[in-house]
């Protein structure tokens, strides 16, 4: 959600057109945290949000007692945004490279920001997904609900994905689960896809 002149400003440059909709609703959030994460998942952790559009679960992370927040996203308008609100923003395209190598996080969030079927290679989504698990600390949680959308003419690459990102959850001890219908839109995951699946490690 938007709350300032300076903030619609800043968002009036957002990539994606739905970013600058100063309205959209920070209760799918709540709703997740209240399900899933709870308070001791932020009390003086480093929590990242992968693609975080208007920042609120960041937001909701700090208030809950979060020690440092960081975001990443391709829009430099988000990046400036979140910026504004105090968390640490990195604008990367993490279609060509993870920009967390080295650094670990308490938490790892991400809700409809990934999509396994950008890359054109099973070797390249291996060591995506690698990274991504590379940067949870041992005790730490992740709640990711991934935009596993095909990119168009490749199709077939879903097979793939089905398999690799599998193999990668049993081996990192990440729970795959198909939320019921009924959830999806509480959850603000109600986007249409192949399959809406969310992985979870607490």
């Amino acid at each position: 959600m938007l709350y300032s002149v300076e903030e619609k400003e800043i968002m009036s440059a957002a990539v994606q057109p739905n970013m600058r909709n100063p309205d959209i609703g920070v209760e799918p959030f709540r709703h997740i945290i209240k399900k899933y994460l709870r308070r001791a998942a932020f009390k003086n952790k480093r929590i990242l949000d992968i693609g975080p559009g208007q920042c609120d679960f960041l937001d909701l992370a700090k208030q809950a007692g979060a020690d440092r927040t960081y975001g990443c996203d391709f829009d430099p308008a988000v990046g400036a945004l979140g910026e504004l609100r105090g968390h640490d923003m990195t604008v990367a395209n993490l279609k060509q490279d993870w920009p967390y190598k080295g650094t670990v996080f308490d938490g790892i969030f991400c809700r409809g920001s990934i999509n396994c079927c950008w890359f054109s290679s099973e070797e390249r989504l291996g060591v995506f997904l690698d990274d991504v698990a590379a940067s949870l600390s041992p005790k730490g949680w992740m709640w990711i609900a991934p935009w596993n959308n095909p990119v168009p003419g490749n199709e077939a690459f879903l097979e793939v994905v089905e398999r690799v990102r599998k193999e990668w959850a049993e081996k990192n001890a990440i729970k795959i689960e198909v939320p019921p219908l009924r959830k999806r839109a509480k959850y603000g995951i109600e986007y249409s896809i192949p399959r809406i699946e969310i992985w979870r490690r607490q």
